[in-house]
């Protein structure tokens, strides 16, 4: 979570929205590989766990990073 967390922090930065296909693709292409029998599932299992992100709409597989100080 804290390094999927950093890289779309850094490529993307707190606020702007990305789709959880495409930050699992700048994760890989950084070199990160997430393990479990269904990488992908697992990655969006953490994402959607977390304090730090949250989702865009229902179901649009859309999630941003919550703005530092903001409450959670």
């Amino acid at each position: 979570e804290q390094v999927a967390i950093e890289v779309l922090q850094n490529e993307h930065g707190a606020g702007a929205e990305v789709h959880y296909r495409d930050w699992f693709e700048l994760l890989k292409a950084e070199g990160h590989r997430v393990r479990g029998k269904e990488p992908l599932g697992t990655f969006l299992s953490q994402i959607n766990r977390s304090t730090l992100v949250e989702r865009v709409g229902r179901r649009s597989g859309r999630y941003r990073l919550i703005a530092a100080g903001r409450p959670v």
